[in-house]
């Protein structure tokens, strides 16, 4: 079966204690005028990956076999989306190899590598933006390593690179536009973000820190979240500090990171971990940046519509991609029909278990992109 590795970090939240929603699935009196977002779903079965385009208020869907599209032949593929592109991105030795196709276009790129490596040089983090495929390289490591970010320019076709220094650890990266952020640690205690600009191949800002952190990048500001669950914000353009305050939940998770934010206003997307054991390891939340408070996800809804689903389908069900729209208040959550064969589908819910749209899939959701 294809496995799917991802960099996307996200920002989990412990929980201590557990209870679980008792609402019925129920009837919504204006499920007439709900509005669905058009979506992108990466799904997979007995080895195949299909795009799922799912549009026009979740009623027309359009398939696509990315297997054949683009020729994918080896098991292991790391799945990349940045804006309109699909990556699949695999190991070629000490490279990488990416199978790319744009969703709007259906414009298809493929390079068996990124850029040549020099001696005892490899790569450890691909990259994407809108018009290069870069990675993260390491070179003669034994107790710190030389990095460097390479960079091809998909229109000039030409390489270049970057030298990051020596550092222990360089962590995940998140882009922006041409920008990359990414996390180093040096000298066993500090830990870095750096904002680099791949059209000019420069280290446009960076800022060192003596505590671990979770961070993020959303219309201009950089969020930092620490252990202590303080967190601080940056402009991040001139990463100087435009605020802080403090979050009223859990531990983050041990570890320095990057992850793709959820932000609408003051309300945070995050991931509530599910004691365990249980049928699922993690499910959506949301969080009040303003008071700290967790707004949804407490209750682990996600069990009760697990619990509905496998009593429409008589079948075990399992829950297994999910999205939230934080300006509507839909989570958009895939589903495998576990009794099946390797089918599934989409549904449109809320916060209080309503399953509002239903579009069944013949192979198991892995990916949901909201589109619009």
């Amino acid at each position: 079966m294809t496995k799917y590795c991802s960099w996307i970090a996200t920002l989990m939240v412990f929980m201590l204690l557990a209870s679980c929603s008792n609402d019925d699935m129920g009837d919504s009196s204006n499920k007439d005028e709900e509005t669905f977002p058009d979506i992108l779903v990466i799904s997979e079965t007995d080895g195949t990956i299909y795009q799922h385009n799912i549009y026009n208020n979740g009623e027309n869907k359009i398939d696509f076999n990315l297997t054949a599209e683009l020729n994918l032949i080896d098991d292991e593929y790391f799945f990349i989306q940045h804006n309109d592109l699909i990556n699949l991105v695999s190991r070629a030795d000490v490279n990488y190899k990416v199978s790319q196709k744009n969703v709007v276009n259906s414009e298809i790129l493929m390079l068996s590598y990124i850029c040549d490596l020099e001696e005892n040089e490899f790569g450890i983090r691909p990259i994407i933006t809108n018009s290069r495929v870069a990675m993260v390289t390491i070179k003669d490591l034994i107790s710190e390593g030389l990095f460097k970010i390479k960079s091809y320019d998909t229109k000039s076709r030409i390489c270049e690179e970057i030298n990051l220094g020596n550092a222990e650890v360089v962590g995940s990266v998140i882009v922006r536009d041409e920008n990359v952020f990414l996390t180093q640690v040096e000298n066993g205690n500090t830990y870095k973000i750096s904002k680099i600009d791949l059209t000019t191949m420069t280290v446009a800002k960076a800022i060192d820190f003596s505590n671990v952190f979770k961070a993020s990048e959303k219309d201009g500001k950089l969020y930092v979240f620490f252990q202590d669950n303080s967190y601080e914000i940056y402009d991040s353009n001139t990463f100087e500090e435009i605020g802080s305050s403090y979050l009223n939940f859990g531990l983050l998770p041990d570890g320095l990171g990057l992850f793709d934010i959820q932000l609408e206003g003051n309300i945070l997307g995050i991931d509530i971990d599910y004691i365990q054991p249980s049928i699922i390891e993690v499910g959506p939340g949301t969080v009040n940046l303003e008071t700290g408070e967790v707004i949804n996800g407490e209750d682990f809804f996600a069990l009760e519509l697990s619990h509905i689903l496998s009593y429409n389908y008589n079948a075990n069900i399992k829950m297994t991609a999910f999205v939230q729209d934080l300006e509507s208040g839909l989570v958009i959550y895939g589903f495998d029909i576990g009794d099946e064969g390797g089918k599934g589908g989409i549904i449109y819910t809320n916060y209080q278990n309503e399953i509002l749209k239903l579009v069944e899939l013949n192979s198991v959701p892995d990916r949901i992109v909201i589109r619009n």
